[in-house]
């Protein structure tokens, strides 16, 4: 989680690796740029938690599943590639 807050403050691309067919609800502000602006900031909140959002950003997921059966709320927020 912590790792998560530092690229999101500071721009940096995240992996995460071995995802299973669920994802922890946490992740959904992210999956669904659920990001706004106040003043000259944009934030994102996480939990309880509002992060200040750089827009360089990116998060990578990869699953060593071959054929994953995400369910279709996820699938519509993010694309997937085979």
């Amino acid at each position: 989680m912590s790792d998560l807050e530092t690229c999101i403050r500071s721009g940096y691309p995240l992996l995460i690796e071995g995802v299973e067919e669920w994802i922890d609800p946490l992740l959904d502000p992210i999956l669904q740029r659920d990001i706004y602006k106040r003043g000259l900031n944009y934030l994102i909140k996480l939990g309880n938690e509002e992060l200040s959002y750089n827009n360089d950003f990116k998060l990578f997921m990869t699953s060593k599943i071959a054929n994953p059966h995400f369910v279709p709320e996820l699938s519509i927020k993010v694309p997937s590639i085979n």
